[in-house]
């Protein structure tokens, strides 16, 4: 972007979602800036809400939720949240990148006292025509996944709010887009 911006070109960079979320816009418009490159950053909708609003699931739901949390499933140094303090803020899950280390993430909330029959949810392709998602207690989230071949890009979604989820909504969309 530097490059072509420096020769005089307008550069649009296209993100789905909120390029700030768990994106790397922020590292784009640091280098921008460092470069002395104007930039103007449009905001969009992240897939952490997009994708649970898709299965008409409000992540704050003030009947079965404190607020909402925005976790990343993959970290460089591999390390985790601290699941028993998200566990005691009674808020809803959002985990961006979390497709690859599910099995494991779901093990560590699990240790950490979560009950195997939380609901949860991934949605993959989310608002997108091929959109799936799965909707399944969170001790056999990995599975469900597994079996209906879901993966990236995914957000999972744990939490009471789930229970809100409108599968059927998600199958009357699929048709008619077919």
């Amino acid at each position: 972007m530097v490059r072509l911006a420096r020769r005089g070109a307008t550069v649009a960079r296209l993100k789905g979602g909120d390029p700030f979320v768990f994106g790397r816009g922020g590292e784009e418009l640091l280098a921008l800036r460092a470069a002395s490159v104007e930039a103007e950053v449009v905001p969009g909708v992240t897939a952490g809400l997009a994708a649970p609003a898709a299965l008409g699931i409000p992540v704050t739901h003030r009947d079965a939720a404190r607020g909402v949390t925005l976790l990343t499933g993959h970290t460089h140094d591999g390390s985790g949240p601290d699941w028993r303090a998200l566990r005691a803020a009674g808020s809803t899950l959002v985990i961006y990148m979390g497709m690859a280390r599910l099995r494991a993430l779901v093990a560590d909330m699990l240790a950490a006292g979560y009950p195997g029959d939380t609901p949860a949810c991934a949605v993959q392709n989310a608002t997108l025509p091929g959109q799936q998602e799965v909707v399944a207690p969170l001790a056999g989230l990995p599975h469900a996944v597994a079996a209906a071949g879901l993966a990236s890009p995914a957000i999972v979604v744990i939490g009471d709010v789930v229970r809100m989820a409108s599968v059927k909504a998600c199958a009357e969309r699929a048709q008619r887009v077919a």
